[in-house]
């Protein structure tokens, strides 16, 4: 991650806050570090203030699948008029960040191997929901999605 991190923060500074279309970050073989956990969404937030469309984050730590850890999404909410397209693999999704009520263009929503600690997902825009391969929920028996435009 230490190798990576001035080249993403050049990459993503340097562009003068011109929109970004997509950004897809997929970080591999990463240490359960609260600086790396800091860092990470601090490029997410700045990829949101670059006007992303689609945001993918893959996370991979060191001992997977032998361990179970995964980055920690939680803090403020995300908070974005563009986003359309959220991706998450191998993430640990917490409450605020479930709360997609401030994206409202977010259409699609893809969770795939997260560990996921919430009661419930709001979103008024999302039309396409998936959460696949070994998700487990872990603040309840039952997660309530509130997204009244899922097709």
């Amino acid at each position: 991650m230490k190798e990576l991190q001035g080249f993403v923060e050049h990459l993503l500074l340097l562009r003068g806050g011109a929109p970004l279309d997509t950004c897809h970050l997929c970080l591999l073989d990463l240490e359960d570090d609260d600086d790396d956990m800091r860092r990470i969404r601090l490029w997410i937030c700045h990829a949101l203030m670059c006007k992303v469309r689609v945001l993918s984050l893959t996370t991979n730590f060191i001992g997977y699948p032998d361990t179970w850890t995964a980055a920690y999404m939680d803090g403020l909410p995300l908070m974005s008029q563009h986003l359309r397209r959220l991706e998450l693999c191998r993430v640990h999704l917490r409450a605020r960040f479930a709360d997609f009520s401030r994206c409202p263009t977010l259409e699609v929503l893809k969770i795939k191997e997260c560990d996921i600690y919430v009661a419930k997902i709001l979103s008024q825009s999302l039309k396409f929901l998936s959460i696949t391969d070994i998700c487990v929920f872990r603040c309840s028996d039952r997660v309530h999605f509130y997204a009244p435009n899922l097709v």
